[in-house]
């Protein structure tokens, strides 16, 4: 069964598609994170020409 049509038979559509929504979204927060190498909102380490200034 492909995902639209479980989203069009299920009566808890919009409650699906939320969770859907939510954990993209946290995959790609993990992903910027994991390439930053930083959470959000935390500093990474400074590069080394930032350092040189």
């Amino acid at each position: 069964m492909t995902l639209q049509a479980l989203l069009e038979k299920s009566s808890d559509a919009v409650l699906l598609r939320e969770m859907i929504a939510f954990t993209a979204e946290r995959l790609m927060a993990l992903e910027v994170e994991g390439l930053a190498g930083a959470a959000h909102g935390v500093a990474g380490e400074p590069d080394e020409w930032m350092l040189s200034r």
